[in-house]
């Protein structure tokens, strides 16, 4: 992809992806289960779902952009990418239905097309997270949280992109898609920048990245929220920022939490 992706990253996904196959290749639909022996079962399928990934990937890539957008858009683009990439997994299908069940009745190939793409968006779109990278998420997943912590107080470059209407004093900012929502106590207000290009530029700020889609001031926090499990910051303006468990540690290092 044009920025790259993390190696990490496509390792998770791969492997929740053969998880899939394997569950498949397990329950046998389609009549694979009761026609073929289990080594042919799981050949099978993950093959083509392995296959129909990587195309599903590709042509989300191509129709959405890259990176894919997350949020609400990503299930949009995936099932676009399935109506796309289920054209080449048909033929997939077919030569795959002729090397292990060659005397099988297939049907036509609008039918097939239909079944695979069924099929592709009954798998891919309740996982659309799965084909959005962690920059199109605003994570930075190879930095760790108590790492984001940031110098003694300077004049912070990101500062100088704000609205003269909200004034200076950063509370937190939240990524939106391809936007930053900048919260300040004189308001809010989006701009068109990714969150990790604003982390650059915070030098100076004492702060942390507490959620993929959240950095807050330590100053903008007034207490923490909790509600069984989960964890949120309640802020200066009264917003409530949600806390992930990947930025956990390091917030409790920080002292943040007690």
């Amino acid at each position: 992809m044009r920025e790259g992706l993390p190696l990490s990253w496509l390792v998770r996904r791969f492997l929740v992806t053969l998880a899939i196959a394997g569950a498949i290749g397990t329950v046998g639909p389609f009549g694979t289960f009761g026609e073929l022996g289990a080594l042919d079962r799981y050949a099978y399928w993950f093959t083509i779902v392995v296959l129909n990934w990587l195309q599903i990937l590709a042509f989300a890539a191509l129709i959405g952009g890259l990176p894919i957008a997350a949020g609400w858009r990503a299930p949009l683009v995936v099932a676009a990418g399935c109506l796309a990439a289920s054209v080449p997994a048909g033929f997939e299908v077919w030569w795959l239905e002729r090397y292990f069940r060659p005397d099988a009745t297939l049907p036509g190939p609008v039918v097939l097309y239909g079944y695979v793409l069924v099929l592709s968006l009954v798998i891919a779109v309740p996982l659309a997270e799965l084909f959005v990278p962690p920059r199109a998420r605003g994570e930075e997943a190879s930095v760790p949280a108590a790492a984001l912590r940031l110098g003694p107080p300077a004049p912070a470059p990101f500062l100088k992109r704000l609205p003269s209407r909200l004034g200076s004093e950063l509370l937190c900012l939240q990524a939106e898609d391809h936007y930053l929502r900048v919260h300040t106590p004189l308001g809010n207000d989006l701009m068109l920048c990714r969150l990790s290009d604003a982390m650059a530029e915070l030098g100076g700020l004492e702060g942390l990245q507490v959620h993929r889609s959240y950095w807050v001031a330590r100053a903008a926090v007034v207490g923490v929220e909790r509600n069984g499990k989960k964890l949120a910051l309640r802020l200066a303006n009264g917003l409530d920022v949600p806390v992930s468990r990947t930025f956990l540690r390091g917030l409790r290092s920080a002292g943040w939490l007690g």
